[in-house]
């Protein structure tokens, strides 16, 4: 299989994660923890189940002594999306949880072709769930909390985009992909959930 390369923990090969997402989604991610998010140009032919739990193996996600790696895979031009979940969290982030996610937050946004607000939610609520909190997906729409959270966590991000940064100047955004980024080992039997849109 032709797999592309582990650059971080956001992995955007079609193109669809604008800046400001990736910024939210890393600053979501604790450094080094095992959570990738992947968007893939193409399937190269495969199921997506099949083609994720192999990229998650290729890549080593999660630890080896804890198998608690996790994948979002989205590849658009397919319309198709998977959670893939490394064996130490499927008791946690179930079969069951992931397809809510899917369901309920992912396919409602790409359908309408906001990749980046599903993928921003996604992520909070996968991360929610591994902490051991409660997380509601079932229903498409916000609460007046969560919307509060939102609007509070978008400000906090617009201004510290506004502090000077000690940048080289190099553009691009690559080098906020967290490129030391690696697996740590982990396996994976194929645990998780797919969607189409």
């Amino acid at each position: 299989m032709d797999f592309p390369t582990l650059t971080g923990q956001v992995v955007d090969e079609a193109g669809i994660i604008n800046t400001k997402t990736e910024e939210e989604i890393l600053s979501m991610l604790r450094e080094g923890q095992q959570f990738v998010v992947v968007t893939l140009k193409d399937l190269r032919g495969y199921e997506i189940e099949e083609y994720g739990v192999e990229l998650a193996r290729h890549w080593k996600i999660g630890t080896k002594e804890h198998d608690d790696g996790v994948l979002l895979i989205v590849a658009p031009n397919e319309r198709q999306v998977r959670i893939e979940v490394g064996y130490g969290l499927e008791g946690v982030l179930t079969d069951a949880k992931s397809s809510e996610i899917i369901r309920h937050i992912l396919l409602p946004a790409f359908k309408v072709g906001n990749y980046n607000d599903g993928i921003v939610r996604a992520v909070d609520a996968i991360n929610r769930i591994i902490a051991g909190e409660q997380v509601d997906v079932e229903t498409g729409e916000l609460s007046f909390f969560e919307v509060i959270f939102m609007i509070f966590f978008f400000l906090f991000v617009l201004f510290a985009n506004l502090t000077p940064s000690h940048s080289d100047g190099s553009g691009g955004g690559g080098g906020s992909h967290r490129s030391s980024f690696r697996g740590g080992g982990g396996s994976f039997g194929g645990g998780g959930a797919s969607g189409r849109w």
